[in-house]
C-alpha cells in the first residue's frame, strides 16, 4: 500500500533560516521539494569533495581483503588523508601510465635489438653513415646485392634491415620504408619497465596501507551527503517580502502529523497543512508486509506507482514468484536455489543484501514446486510415461506430480494461459477500482466489459477447440488434475449449450458495457462510436496478451528438454572411455550449470516482461512516482 501523505508549506524568517533547517534535518520525518539544479560555490565545493571521496572509498574497497591496519591506527585530519591518498593514487597511475607506454614502446624498438650508441657515434666520426630501413624480402635481395647493408630482423614478410654509405646518391636504389632509430634500445626499454613495474608494487602496497582510513572516508561522504542536502534545501528556500520571508513546500507521513506539529510549534515559523492534490507531485512510500516487501525492488526497476495509483506490489507479487519457478521448471534447480540461499542467509549480515537472498529463497521454492508440478529433476522425469518412478527416491511422491505424463504438452501450455487469465482478471479487477474511485460509478462499466468479454471467449475456445459429443463429454476436459470441465458445466446449468448461453451473454453484456461507457467524459450518444475503436483494441489486446503466457511453458520445456540432452550426452560417455563416470560427472555439472544460468536469467526476465507489459496495461498503471526522500541527518543517525 502507499502511505497517506500531507502537504506541508513553511514560512521561514530569514534570521531563523540556519537554525530552523538544522533542527528539521535532525528531525528527519519531512521531504522538501527542493531544486537540485541551483548552483553556488558552497554546493560545487561539496559536491566535488563527494566525488573525491566517493572515488577513493571505491578504490580502497577493492583494497578490502589485503588491508591490515584498523581505523583505530589512522591518526589525522580526514582532508588531510584524503589529499595523502589522492597523491599516491596519482602517483601509481602515472607509473601505469608510463608501463603501457613502455610496453608500445618495447614493440616499436624489437626490430632494432640492442644496438650500442657508442657504435654508431664511432661510425659517425669514420664518415660512415648508416640507415634503417623496412621492405619485402623481394627487394631486399636486390638491394642487398647493390648496396652494403645488414638484416637486423624479420616479421612475416617484412624485413628490418641498416644501411652503411658515404653518400645520399646510394640510398636512392632503396625501395623501401625508412624506420627512425629509437632514443633507446631494448635492454634500456626493458630495464625501465622492470624498475616501473618495482615502483607500481611499492606504490600499490602505500596504498593498500591506508586501507583503514575507508571507515573514516565513509564517515566523511555521510556527513558531506547530510551537508549537500542541507544546502540545497538552504539555496531552494524562495524569498518573500523583500528576502524577509522564506518559502519552501514540503511533504510528511499522515501518521506522523502530530509529531511534526509539536515541533513546528516550538519554532519560528509559519506553515499551513493541506491534503495533496493531482498537481501536486506527491513523493511515494509504500508500506508492505514482510513478504511483499521483498518484492517492491522489482516493482521499482519499472517506476514507482502515482500517489493516486494503487500499489499493485502484492498483487503481482505471487504471479512473479510463480510466473519465475514455471519457466525454470526444474525441481532440482530449486532445490540448488534454496540451498545456496540458506547458506547465503547465514553469511550475510546486511540488510538490503538479505532482503535480496529472501527473495531468491522464495523463487527457489516456487521453482521447486513448479519442477515438480511439471514432472521435472535436473533433466529427468520424476514418473515416466509407464507410470513408475523415474527415481527411487520419488517412488512415494510420484502419484502427486500433476502433469505426469511426459508426452501431454497440451495440459502445461493450457495451464500458463489460464494462469494469464488469472492475473489479466486481477489486473482489470484493481482498473475497475482505480475508475471507480477517480471517476464514479460510471468508472466501474468498462475494466468489468472487458473481463465478461474475457471470460465469455475464453470459455466459449475451450468448448470450441474441445469439441465436446456423446463419447467425449466437455465434463472430461482437464488440464493435469484440474477438472475444469466439469467446473464450468456447473456453472452452465449442467449443459454444454446452458454454458455456452451463458458465455455469450456474458460478451454481449460485456461488449454493451465497453460500448456505453468508454470515455466517460464524453457525450453519451457519441460513445459507441468511439467504442467500436476500444473494442478492437480489447479484442486484439487480450488475444496477443493471453498468448504471451506461453512463453511461460516454452521456457520450461526447453530448459527440460536441454538439460535432458546434458544427461543423454553425459551417459553416452560412460562406457566410451575408461574411467568414463568421471567424464559423465563433469559433464552433467557443467552441462545443468549452463542450462541453470540461461534458463535463470529468461525466467527472470519473461515473467518481469509479463508483469510490466500485460498486467501493468491491464491494471492501467502509469507510474512515475519519486521516492519519499526524508530531509534527514544520516550522520546523527549513524552515530545513534
Amino acid at each position: 500500500m502507499i502511505e497517506k501523505m500531507k502537504k506541508i508549506t513553511l514560512l521561514i524568517y530569514h534570521s531563523s533560516k540556519d537554525k530552523f533547517l538544522s533542527e528539521l534535518q535532525s528531525l528527519g520525518m519531512m521531504h522538501l521539494e527542493t531544486n537540485n539544479s541551483v548552483q553556488s560555490e558552497e554546493l560545487s565545493n561539496t559536491r566535488e569533495k563527494i566525488i573525491r571521496l566517493s572515488k577513493a572509498k571505491k578504490v580502497l574497497e577493492s583494497y578490502k581483503e589485503d588491508g591490515v591496519i584498523t581505523a583505530k591506527e589512522i591518526n589525522g585530519d580526514v582532508s588531510d588523508l584524503l589529499c595523502d591518498f589522492e597523491n599516491k593514487k596519482n602517483e601509481l597511475d602515472s607509473l601505469v601510465a608510463e608501463r603501457e607506454n613502455l610496453k608500445k614502446e618495447k614493440v616499436s624498438v624489437i626490430p632494432f635489438g640492442n644496438f650500442d650508441k657508442k657504435i654508431l657515434k664511432e661510425l659517425e666520426e669514420n664518415r660512415i653513415n648508416i640507415k634503417v630501413y623496412s621492405t619485402s624480402k623481394k627487394n631486399f635481395a636486390k638491394i642487398s646485392a647493390e648496396l652494403v647493408c645488414s638484416e637486423i630482423y624479420t616479421e612475416g614478410t617484412e624485413v628490418y634491415f641498416v644501411v652503411f654509405y658515404k653518400n645520399d646518391d646510394e640510398l636512392q636504389k632503396i625501395q623501401g620504408t625508412e624506420c627512425k632509430l629509437p632514443d633507446r634500445n631494448l635492454s634500456e626499454v626493458q630495464q625501465r619497465m622492470n624498475e616501473v613495474e618495482s615502483q607500481i608494487q611499492i606504490a600499490e602496497e602505500a596504498l593498500k596501507s591506508m586501507i583503514g582510513v575507508l571507515p573514516l572516508l565513509e564517515e566523511e561522504m555521510t556527513v558531506q551527503e547530510d551537508l549537500l542536502h542541507y544546502q540545497v534545501a538552504s539555496e531552494s528556500l524562495s524569498a518573500e517580502v523583500e528576502g524577509k520571508v522564506l518559502i519552501i513546500s514540503g511533504f510528511f507521513q499522515s501518521k506522523q502529523e502530530e509529531k511534526i506539529k509539536a515541533f513546528l510549534e516550538k519554532e519560528d515559523v509559519a506553515y499551513f497543512i493541506e491534503e495533496p492534490t493531482e498537481e501536486d507531485e506527491t513523493p511515494i512510500k509504500l508500506k508492505n508486509g514482510k513478504l511483499a516487501s521483498l518484492f517492491e525492488p522489482v516493482g521499482n526497476l519499472f517506476s514507482l506507482p502515482g500517489y493516486t495509483e494503487i500499489d499493485v506490489v502484492p498483487f503481482f507479487a505471487p504471479f512473479f514468484a510463480f510466473f519465475f519457478g514455471i519457466c525454470l521448471g526444474d525441481l532440482g534447480y530449486g532445490l540448488i536455489i534454496v540451498l545456496l540461499c540458506l547458506f547465503a542467509l547465514l553469511k550475510v549480515k546486511n540488510k538490503g543484501l538479505r532482503n535480496i537472498v529472501k527473495l531468491g529463497l522464495i523463487l527457489g521454492i516456487c521453482t521447486g514446486i513448479a519442477g515438480f508440478m511439471l514432472n521435472g529433476f535436473f533433466g529427468t522425469q520424476i514418473i515416466k510415461a509407464d507410470g513408475s518412478a523415474g527415481m527411487p527416491i520419488f517412488e512415494s511422491i510420484k502419484n502427486y506430480v500433476t502433469f505426469s505424463n511426459p508426452a501431454d504438452r497440451t495440459g502445461p501450455m493450457v495451464f500458463a494461459i489460464l494462469l494469464g487469465v488469472a492475473q489479466l482478471l486481477l489486473g482489470y479487477i484493481l482498473n475497475a477500482y482505480s475508475r471507480c474511485k477517480s471517476d464514479g460509478w460510471q468508472g466501474l462499466f468498462q475494466p468489468l466489459g472487458t473481463i465478461l468479454i474475457m471470460l465469455g471467449a475464453v470459455v466459449l475456445v475451450m468448448v470450441w477447440m474441445y469439441k465436446p459429443t456423446e463419447v467425449n463429454p466437455f465434463e472430461k476436459f482437464a488440464v493435469g488434475p484440474i477438472p475444469i470441465g466439469e467446473w464450468l458445466i456447473a456453472v452452465g446449468g449442467g449443459t454444454v449449450a446452458g454454458l455456452v448461453k451463458l458465455m455469450t451473454i456474458l460478451v454481449a453484456v460485456g461488449v454493451v458495457f465497453v460500448l456505453l461507457f468508454n470515455n466517460i467524459g464524453s457525450n453519451f450518444f457519441i460513445r459507441p462510436v468511439k467504442g467500436l475503436w476500444e473494442m478492437y483494441n480489447i479484442v486484439t489486446g487480450l488475444l496477443s496478451d493471453l498468448l504471451s503466457y506461453i512463453r511461460l511453458f516454452a521456457l520450461g520445456l526447453a530448459g527440460g528438454l536441454l538439460g535432458s540432452a546434458f544427461n543423454d550426452i553425459a551417459l553416452m560417455l560412460k562406457d566410451v572411455f575408461p574411467g568414463g563416470i568421471v567424464l559423465t560427472i563433469l559433464v552433467m555439472i557443467i552441462g545443468h550449470t549452463l542450462n541453470f544460468l540461461l534458463n535463470a536469467i529468461g525466467s527472470f526476465v519473461h515473467p518481469l516482461r509479463l508483469t510490466f507489459v500485460e498486467f501493468y496495461k491491464a491494471v492501467g498503471f502509469n507510474g512515475g512516482g519519486k521516492p519519499f526522500i526524508p530531509f534527514s541527518n544520516k550522520a546523527s543517525k549513524n552515530n545513534n
